[in-house]
């Protein structure tokens, strides 16, 4: 099973979830399906939104897949 590392991160002046995924196709797949989800080149990694729901969707959708590490946006 996979760890994925959630970290809060400004994109273009907003709050954003910095999502840090291994490389995998699968997991790679399942992260591309989640509505508003979007890359950054600069930082090479995935990222939402930086609110309730959008933490809750990420987390229904990857619960199967991974393990979430949210310790760093509990800070």
């Amino acid at each position: 099973m996979f760890t994925i590392t959630i970290t809060p991160l400004h994109v273009r002046g907003q709050e954003a979830m910095g999502i840090s995924a291994p490389l995998d196709k699968e997991l790679e797949y399942a992260i591309r399906k989640i509505k508003g989800i979007k890359w950054s080149g600069a930082h090479h990694l995935w990222y939402l939104p930086l609110d309730k729901e959008q933490y809750l969707i990420l987390k229904e959708i990857l619960n199967d897949k991974v393990q979430l590490d949210s310790t760093l946006l509990r800070q």
